[in-house]
């Protein structure tokens, strides 16, 4: 007997329609086909159906990748969900505790940490809104408070200075090509008592250099000039030295570069997405920021289309 020559319209069981037809009895009284091996009949069976479900999951979009990134990208979303319900977005910036620092090292674990130059030139690029600040995360240990931790040197040298009763209503660092401007607009109380607006603004320069520990590529930051302090007062109630200190303890550490070439500060991302950015910087300081590319639009609106305040 010979084998029987494959034909492309057998069903999975390895019978074609014409040859249903046939043994149905639809064949006009012709004689009837011999009959085949089983296992001819099996083997060319399982091997049609076993390609047909290979290239139904090869068409499947994703679907090689399906078992490699699904629980890494589901770790990623869960630990990023529980960051943005500790620290709501559009609201002031606060000092970051010890259950957000948990939280920020989970997202930092389960995320990719950006290695190159080109990432990070392209990611960084717009308008990002301080969510929240530490100064020295490792002060953040039972009996010390985050304000504590978020202390800059020179409060320790001064203890007789008290605190500028004031508040950070916004925080925000804009980056243009090769440029950063750092923005703070506050609120505190003058010598007269009343409440006055004013802000304070930091140009400086950025780069990307690699570290030379961890081969990563980090944020080099210089100040361009002395920063800005807009306040619309005669008499803050209190010295001006006073004032940047307290506004210092409340900010990320760009806003407290101080201008000349030989100082800098250098800003690891250690995690980056479309929306979120995370920073440390030497030697426990981590900072929190989200995208508000869109936040200032109205302003730009009613200012006649200008540039970005």
């Amino acid at each position: 007997m010979h084998p029987q020559a494959w034909d492309p319209r057998e069903s999975s069981l390895g019978i074609s329609p014409k040859r249903l037809g046939r043994r149905g009895g639809g064949g006009g009284g012709g004689p009837t086909e011999k009959k085949k091996r089983p296992t001819d009949t099996i083997h060319r069976g399982s091997a049609f159906s076993m390609l047909r479900t290979a290239l139904t999951l090869l068409l499947l979009p994703g679907a090689a990748a399906l078992p490699v990134t699904a629980q890494p990208l589901s770790r990623r979303l869960v630990a990023r969900a529980a960051l943005l319900a500790a620290l709501p977005l559009g609201q002031p910036p606060t000092l970051l505790d010890r259950p957000a620092m948990v939280l920020i090292n989970r997202l930092e674990a389960a995320g990719t940490v950006p290695t190159t130059t080109e990432f990070l030139s392209l990611g960084l690029q717009g308008r990002w809104a301080l969510v929240g600040t530490i100064r020295d995360a490792a002060r953040l240990e039972p009996g010390f408070s985050p304000a504590a931790a978020n202390a800059v040197a020179g409060a320790e040298a001064a203890p007789e200075t008290a605190p500028v009763p004031m508040r950070v209503a916004r925080a925000e660092a804009v980056f243009r090509p090769d440029e950063m401007r750092s923005s703070a607009w506050f609120q505190l109380r003058d010598a007269a008592g009343e409440q006055v607006g004013a802000k304070l603004e930091v140009d400086s320069r950025f780069s990307f250099e690699n570290d030379k520990v961890t081969g990563k590529a980090v944020v080099d930051v210089r100040s361009t000039g002395a920063p800005r302090l807009l306040l619309p007062t005669s008499n803050p109630g209190c010295s001006i030295d006073a004032l940047m200190e307290s506004l210092h303890a409340c900010l990320s550490p760009e806003f407290s570069l101080i201008e000349g070439a030989e100082f800098k500060l250098r800003l690891q991302t250690t995690y980056l997405d479309e929306s979120i950015w995370v920073t440390r910087s030497a030697p426990f300081c981590c900072s929190v920021y989200h995208r508000a590319d869109d936040e200032m639009a109205w302003l730009q609106e009613a200012v006649g289309g200008g540039g970005a305040p």
